[in-house]
């Protein structure tokens, strides 16, 4: 089948080009001889250029090509913006959600547990600064270096906490 699209678009590109004098277009077979290109790409190409032509469009591709790229880059964009860390500041207890800084103010004898996102990214991050008093740090389901929490008891003490998929864990960093 993919020999008879390859036919049929190679015939109307080649007959096209002749009609209109626009140059040269390579047929499906002499991309197969000199390229590496996938039977998909083949069809792709000379879908393309055969599109260009009989349309005259190669203003209207390349504002479709721009659009598509605005498009990629919004969706990337979504992807990464959880890599943007929060600050927080709380003085009692707190689920992180995503990469955060936290600072916990708590005072004595307060304790208060910052859980850890439940759902977390690979290579998801939480920063914990103890600004006040004693702080647990639950790892809401999953381990932290093996244990289900960890404990901070020195004042201004920061730990960096990442989550890796492959253990399915949190290790402190």
């Amino acid at each position: 089948m993919a020999n008879d699209i390859y036919q049929k678009l190679a015939e109307d590109a080649e007959a096209i080009t002749v009609e209109r004098g626009s140059g040269f277009i390579f047929g499906a077979d002499d991309l197969k001889n000199i390229s590496n290109w996938s039977d998909q790409l083949i069809i792709d190409y000379l879908t393309k250029t055969a599109n260009l032509i009989l349309l005259g469009s190669v203003e209207q591709d390349i504002i479709d090509a721009i659009n598509n790229l605005k498009i990629r880059v919004e969706a990337l964009e979504e992807k990464v913006s959880w890599l943007t860390p929060i600050s927080v500041v709380t003085a009692v207890s707190f689920t992180a959600s995503g990469n955060q800084f936290i600072y916990c103010n708590n005072q004595r004898p307060s304790t208060i547990t910052i859980t850890l996102n439940a759902t977390p990214l690979d290579a998801e991050r939480v920063w914990i600064t103890q600004g006040g008093y004693h702080v647990v740090i639950s790892g809401n389901g999953r381990t932290i270096n093996g244990d289900n929490t960890i404990k901070m008891n020195r004042q201004n003490q920061t730990r960096a906490i990442e989550y890796n998929l492959k253990l399915d864990g949190w290790v402190i960093v």
